[in-house]
């Protein structure tokens, strides 16, 4: 509120931190739950870094924004290993497949890939 209220006050830089901040704490630790804090976070400190680039708390929103959307891309990395289990390829790859479309910054993207090989050879499989 004090945001909106004050858009051009002095300490409307960190009040858009602690923003993303909160949400950002409210991340559950099981990524099977409902990640809309995460999702909530990252948008928070994305906006913080595109007014506030050079901001005194730039380094650590860039920080808690990659991990914000590394939850995320877990979460999807999570359902498309049930896909995975489950003989659901073409349902597992599209949820690799958004990870590496959504969060390419994430390390996550990086393990994904073998995941899509993995998935490749079981298509294969089938007829």
């Amino acid at each position: 509120t004090f945001r909106d209220l004050h858009p051009k006050h002095e300490k409307v830089a960190y009040a858009q931190f602690r923003i993303g901040e909160s949400y950002y704490n409210d991340i559950p630790s099981p990524i099977a739950r409902d990640l809309t804090s995460a999702t909530r976070a990252a948008e928070a400190f994305q906006e913080y870094l595109r007014r506030f680039s050079k901001g005194e708390h730039a380094l650590r929103a860039k920080e808690l924004e990659l991990k914000s959307l590394e939850a995320l891309a877990q979460k999807e990395i999570y359902i498309g290993d049930f896909y995975f289990r489950d003989e659901s390829w073409q349902a597992a790859e599209l949820r690799y497949k958004k990870v590496l479309e959504l969060y390419p910054s994430t390390e996550s993207a990086k393990q994904v890939k073998s995941k899509l090989e993995k998935v490749a050879e079981k298509k294969g499989q089938k007829p």
